[in-house]
């Protein structure tokens, strides 16, 4: 290729670049940085409503009962199967950058270019875009959400009514599952609040402290016996008190008596809460499921799908606490902050 040949090619594929970069950007004077949503700044707490469609249907919808945000839960066929508390952080921070986007750069306004941005209608083929909307009992607002900018922050939006779509200063963090803003973790205590738990399957032990500043101490402990390392005992009541859930089952739909039984545990808690959870596997799942003749809490009236990993923190024997014949010294104390990954225990 000569050298006028090679200045031509160039010259057509930045006009090409140029071409496509007018048809997505708009430039937007400085004073003319508009909310995304007027009105929603001032009126974000009197919201009883947000819903989050895609073109597959409904994603995530919760409404505000008494001050209390339950999200709609649906099984594998997106039927409705009950309602669940909401993770209020993740919800709170959508409505704040709504609240807060401002329209910093018009893009395209043309319906060819939205896929670009994933701002289509829903009904458009392959639409990328979610739909959210929020309601209050005398106003509400519609926009769709595309992806985020490539470089530094944002998000590319449209109005549903509008043509124009827009990159705003903020970037809005959309759950991927229905079950990904539901809140976690399962159980409404954290681990000092336990002031005992007792196995009670096949394999029993117990372990109990006087107040939430004690340490937990292993009863039937042999007089020679030592723990395995400091913190071995907290690690059971962080696991448990930090035990997160992949999926909810209402308990009309499963047979319990049909799973193989592996763990029962009895808990209580200085605050006079006295419950039973007990763990069954089926196949490649692990259920747990949680009763109390004390309280209707939501958290009892759910079977909940969890990780092997964390049914594995909670399914301990007596020895697994202890230090055995080839183990070394107990190390010192671990600080009982978090649940205890396996990899770092000292054994």
């Amino acid at each position: 290729m000569n050298k006028s040949l090679s200045i031509l090619v160039f010259l057509a594929v930045l006009a090409v670049a140029a071409s496509y970069w007018v048809q997505l950007t708009e430039v937007v004077p400085q004073a003319d940085k508009a909310p995304l949503l007027p009105a929603l700044n001032t009126q974000a707490n009197d919201i009883t409503q947000i819903e989050l469609s895609n073109a597959s249907g409904v994603l995530f919808e919760a409404k505000r009962i008494n001050d209390q945000w339950l999200a709609t839960v649906q099984d594998d066929r997106g039927q409705v199967i009950g309602h669940y508390p909401v993770a209020k952080d993740k919800l709170g921070a959508l409505v704040l950058a709504l609240a807060e986007a401002r329209q910093i750069e018009a893009k395209t306004a043309k319906k060819t270019n939205y896929h670009r941005l994933g701002v289509q209608d829903l009904t458009a083929t392959d639409s990328l875009a979610t739909l959210v909307s929020l309601r209050s009992d005398k106003l509400s607002w519609q926009v769709l959400v595309g992806n985020h900018a490539a470089v530094g922050n944002g998000s590319y939006v449209r109005l549903p009514q509008n043509k124009q779509a827009w990159l705003v200063d903020k970037n809005l963090e959309l759950p991927l599952t229905n079950n990904a803003w539901l809140k976690q973790p399962v159980l409404p205590f954290e681990d000092v609040a336990f002031s005992k738990i007792a196995r009670v399957d096949q394999t029993p032990w117990l372990i109990q402290r006087a107040n939430d500043k004690a340490q937990f101490t292993l009863a039937s402990m042999a007089p020679d016996s030592q723990l395995k390392y400091g913190g071995v005992l907290e690690a059971m009541a962080i696991n448990l008190a930090s035990l997160n859930f992949d999926e909810l089952i209402t308990p009309q739909t499963l047979q319990w008596n049909n799973f193989t039984d592996t763990v029962e545990l009895d808990v209580t808690t200085f605050y006079g809460h006295s419950f039973t959870a007990q763990l069954a596997k089926d196949n490649d799942k692990v259920y747990m499921r949680f009763s109390s003749a004390l309280t209707k809490d939501y958290w009892l009236q759910w079977i909940y799908v969890i990780s092997i990993f964390s049914a594995e923190q909670l399914d301990k024997t007596q020895n697994d606490f202890l230090m055995q014949a080839q183990d070394d010294k107990p190390d010192s104390i671990i600080p009982s902050t978090r649940a205890v990954d396996e990899g770092e225990s000292p054994f």
